[in-house]
């Protein structure tokens, strides 16, 4: 029999009256990775924060090795050895890896003072276990977020950690920073620590999945060895539903040009860039973390100035010096990081679908709130928006739902060219459709589109024509049923002195 780490028993939460845990029972066996799946809304983020102690639950137990424990903040259970690494990094970004190490528990000679000596011989002591034994004082904020992440895992163990929580771990490493993060999470396992892994991507689980289980609608569905499972199976689980296309798409009429780069330059990020968008077209933009891509996305929307070079909107040359410019021509860019870049999370939906159009929607004196309202209603039920009303703080909704709302604000704005930014990073499989239906809605009006993703199957199976950066230059152009990953990768991966 298996050695039962720990355990939830009977686990229900409810927020305002609303159910969103019903019942959950999960076991966690020692040194498994037990990957918690399911979509946005399915209340895996408030599961694992009940067993991270930052919630407590409306009914049920947990158990840490046999024995009831209660938890009424994080920190009772980071006492019990239960660690949470959530998606957005939880460090003091300005002080040192080691001081990041010991923060709150420093070794000390005595009232007055610390104990560095022995605080640096211990610090490389569990850095060294991750190969990251030079950084030791470097500042966190410096480091890739690659390496701040290894920070919070050292710390972690360094805890003496028995059960680890990883939230969303790869959704902002290179693919090569995956595979290392995986060698460390197999490595954590050989001694005999467990941790509870959850993802939307769900390819990841074959690398280092012992165990699954799937959650919706605040429901228990299943529980799984990984290896009694597939794809197809999670997928449905997950869904409630078969899913037999995950990149829905149409055809229709591609026409006459609608936007056109020339030779444009932003050193030091990209130079000599030349393309085109047709009116009805998806272009895809494809490379690796670094290439230049999004920098490219900024400079059209304004971010960033374009030095040399042209761009051209249904045949008309145009400047655009400031985010101003671009979204008075014409061109919006929706955003990777919707939680810093895209959405004022505290306001509600309305005050973020106003922001970028107060001419639409206001005068001199007043906002014309049912005039907004009645446009934000039918965009609810064009996007299927999950929100009671309008007034809705942007924080309490699920990813996918935010990246709705996002998405929305523009459409609003009506532009002929939509820039979007890795428009699926860290929403469940049912939402990426909902938004892939809604891009190729907008493909079918005649609008420009541009995609920029680091998921190839997804450019493959949404674009009608990938560019490939690499190094700040376009390196390839392909045609999605002309192509492969290989050859994609190919292109991605040649190099240019800048």
């Amino acid at each position: 029999m298996a050695d039962i780490v720990f355990s939830a028993k009977n686990v229900s939460k409810s927020f305002f009256g609303i159910p969103v845990l019903k019942n959950i029972n999960l076991d966690m066996n020692k040194g498994e990775v037990h990957a918690i799946l399911g979509e946005n809304g399915a209340g895996k983020s408030t599961l694992i924060k009940i067993i991270g102690g930052i919630y407590e639950c409306d009914s049920g137990e947990l158990f840490l090795e046999g024995k009831r424990v209660i938890f009424n903040k994080a920190a009772d259970a980071i006492n019990n050895g239960i660690i949470t690494i959530h998606q957005e990094l939880n460090m003091c970004a300005h002080l040192t890896v080691m001081e990041n190490l010991f923060l709150a528990r420093e070794y000390r000679k005595n009232l007055l003072f610390l104990d560095k000596q022995k605080m640096r011989e211990k610090a490389k002591e569990y850095l060294e276990k991750f190969s990251m034994e030079n950084e030791i004082d470097s500042v966190v904020k410096k480091l890739p977020i690659s390496k701040q992440q290894i920070v919070e895992i050292a710390r972690a163990v360094s805890l003496s950690s028995k059960v680890l929580i990883m939230d969303e771990p790869t959704s902002s490493l290179s693919n090569r920073e995956t595979d290392k993060l995986f060698e460390i999470i197999n490595n954590l396992k050989s001694e005999g620590i467990s941790i509870i892994y959850i993802s939307h991507r769900l390819e990841e689980l074959e690398y280092i999945a012992d165990r699954i289980t799937v959650l919706r609608d605040g429901n228990f569905i299943m529980s799984k060895e990984y290896k009694d499972t597939n794809m197809d199976e999670i997928i449905s689980a997950m869904a409630g539903r078969t899913i037999t296309d995950k990149y829905p798409k149409i055809n229709v009429e591609i026409e006459e040009t609608i936007f056109k780069a020339k030779n444009i330059i932003c050193e030091p990020f990209f130079r000599d860039i030349s393309f085109e968008v047709k009116k009805g077209e998806i272009l895809g933009f494809a490379g690796l973390v670094g290439a230049g891509r999004t920098k490219i996305a900024k400079s059209l929307f304004g971010v960033f100035k374009i030095q040399k070079g042209e761009i051209f909107l249904n045949g008309n040359k145009i400047e655009v010096k400031n985010i101003k410019d671009a979204i008075k021509n014409g061109i919006v860019y929706i955003p990777e990081d919707r939680k810093h870049e895209g959405l004022a999370l505290k306001m509600s939906i309305w005050q973020n679908n106003i922001m970028p159009n107060m001419n639409r929607f206001s005068n001199p004196i007043f906002i014309k709130i049912k005039k907004l309202f009645k446009s934000l209603i039918k965009l609810q039920e064009d996007l299927k928006i999950k929100m009671r009303n309008p007034k809705d703080k942007v924080q309490f909704l699920s990813g996918g739902n935010q990246q709705k709302v996002m998405i929305g604000k523009w459409i609003l704005n009506n532009p002929f060219l939509f820039i979007f930014d890795e428009p699926t990073r860290g929403v469940d499989v049912n939402s990426k459709i909902s938004i892939y239906n809604i891009i190729n809605e907008l493909k079918k009006s005649g609008h420009g589109i541009m995609v920029i993703s680091s998921e190839l199957p997804e450019l493959l199976g949404i674009c009608d024509r990938i560019v490939i950066i690499s190094s700040g230059r376009i390196t390839g152009e392909v045609y999605p049923q002309k192509t492969t990953q290989e050859e994609i990768l190919r292109y991605a991966t040649i190099n240019y002195d800048f």
